[in-house]
């Protein structure tokens, strides 16, 4: 799942606007491709202390690269430098 520029949430996947949340079992799901999907943020259980992770779409760290030249972090996901 992504943000636009309007802030509205769409799904990676098919680009729908505005996948559900589900409370009970903590993903996401997209109603029009059934694309579903979860983030550790959203674990009860999760401890957030910078596991490395996007700060725009919260991308695993295994999706975060260091880039030399510009001396920041990139996310191969969405590109935001951090």
């Amino acid at each position: 799942m992504a943000t636009n520029t309007a802030g509205e949430e769409f799904c990676s996947k098919c680009g729908a606007l505005n996948p559900t949340f589900d409370e009970i079992h903590r993903f996401y799901a997209c109603s029009t491709c059934g694309s579903v999907w979860a983030y550790d943020k959203d674990d009860p259980d999760y401890e957030e202390t910078g596991h490395g992770e996007c700060p725009n779409c919260f991308a695993d760290e295994i999706h975060i690269t260091w880039s030399k030249s510009d001396e920041c972090n990139v996310c191969d996901i969405c590109g935001m430098e951090f």
